[in-house]
């Protein structure tokens, strides 16, 4: 029985990081296909860059970095007020290579400056017979302001659609980001109370991954 649930959880944690993947990969478009190199575009100035989906096949022609971390949300009431809250994380499979939570497991630290990649996804279950204005926005704290980026979506009843039960909604959002080690990143979702913390397969997630330098 020990020996089942082992095998059950590694199962689980390697489906979640497909889905992450197969998640981004859905966005994958034709970018730039008259070059033959993929040039890290010049954001330096700005900061980011928010992706479509088009823009996302580019960053998978050149191999990333080790430096990466993969984090699923926990269900908590810390770092949550009124309808807007912070999400915690637990790191699946921590490895330790360049980046981690930091304390309090709120926001992701990187050690080393760079591009980075960045897509979160959130789930939130709705009642049918409820209008919601969801929210899932990326802030990324620098020490002389924050960015945000944001993804919205506002549910409606329609005529086949307000009986009971609940849909799931999914929002995400894609960035390429230049980060310093001195920057957090946290993530922020709205009704927060809504948010889906499944686990089979993990339907909540942050995963980040070194570009270049």
């Amino acid at each position: 029985m020990v020996h089942e649930t082992s095998v059950n959880r590694s199962f689980v944690r390697l489906f979640a990081v497909l889905f992450a993947l197969v998640a981004i990969a859905v966005t994958i478009g034709i970018f730039f296909s008259k070059h033959e190199e993929a040039d890290c575009p010049n954001i330096t100035a700005n900061r980011s860059l928010q992706l479509s989906g088009a823009e996302m096949s580019r960053f998978f022609q050149v191999p990333p970095s080790k430096a990466s971390i993969f984090v699923a949300a926990i269900n908590s009431t810390d770092q949550k007020t009124g309808k807007e809250g912070t999400l915690l994380w637990e790191e699946e499979n921590p490895t330790g290579n360049n980046m981690h939570l930091g304390e309090g497991r709120a926001h992701i630290v990187v050690e080393e400056r760079g591009f980075y990649l960045v897509f979160a996804q959130a789930t939130f279950k709705v009642p049918n017979q409820n209008r919601e204005s969801l929210m899932l926005r990326v802030d990324v704290q620098h020490p002389e302001s924050v960015d945000q980026f944001s993804a919205v979506f506002t549910t409606h009843c329609g005529s086949q659609s307000c009986g009971g039960g609940e849909s799931d909604v999914v929002l995400n959002k894609p960035i390429l980001l230049w980060l310093e080690p001195s920057n957090n990143l946290t993530v922020v979702t709205r009704p927060w109370q809504l948010v889906d913390y499944g686990t089979r397969p993990i339907s909540t997630f942050l995963t980040v991954f070194k570009y270049s330098d």
